[in-house]
């Protein structure tokens, strides 16, 4: 009897191992789908279409830092309108290839610009900066023109800031 009691609990014990490695399995597998995701929604390029968005010159904007290589990018910036509140808006940044006119918006996080910045300047504006690597990029052999997307109330317009990616590094390594 003693014997059948202790098989028993044997087996519980294997089941119940059996049953906590599978659940480990099952959310391993789903915490990396969900991280796969986020990546290609967030982490990754996108290539859009400008024909049914207004171009438009009314925005400030700076370009402060860009480093590039092949692949890569990064760009950190400003990109505001005169006079909208902070919260009401989004912007990205753009890369229009020039010779054949695609278009990559570029993964693009903006935040409020620091406390100690608020302080001694009284325009409300966004940092923005943009970091992407693609396989779709060839920034050393393609010209590639910078653009900022501006959306606010499921309107979109863009402008152009007159730079190429390596206009703007040869003019500020000067």
């Amino acid at each position: 009897m003693e014997v059948s009691r202790i098989n028993n609990q044997i087996k519980e014990s294997k089941v119940n191992q059996k049953a906590i490695f599978k659940v480990v399995i099952i959310l391993l597998l789903l915490s990396f789908s969900y991280l796969l995701l986020l990546y290609k929604n967030e982490g990754s390029i996108k290539q859009i279409e400008l024909s049914n968005i207004t171009q438009s010159t009314n925005f400030e904007w700076n370009i402060e830092e860009l480093n590039f290589n092949q692949n890569f990018i990064y760009l950190k910036g400003i990109f505001y309108k005169e006079g909208e509140p902070i919260n009401s808006f989004d912007n990205k940044v753009l890369l229009r290839e020039i010779k054949s006119q695609i278009v990559y918006e570029l993964p693009t996080e903006s935040f409020p610009k620091e406390a100690a910045a608020v302080e001694e300047d009284e325009t409300i504006y966004r940092n923005i900066l943009a970091v992407a690597k693609s396989e779709k990029l060839d920034l050393l052999n393609q010209e590639y023109e910078i653009l900022f997307l501006y959306e606010s109330n499921g309107e979109q317009s863009y402008q152009d800031t007159g730079y190429t990616v390596k206009s703007w590094s040869d003019e500020n390594e000067k």
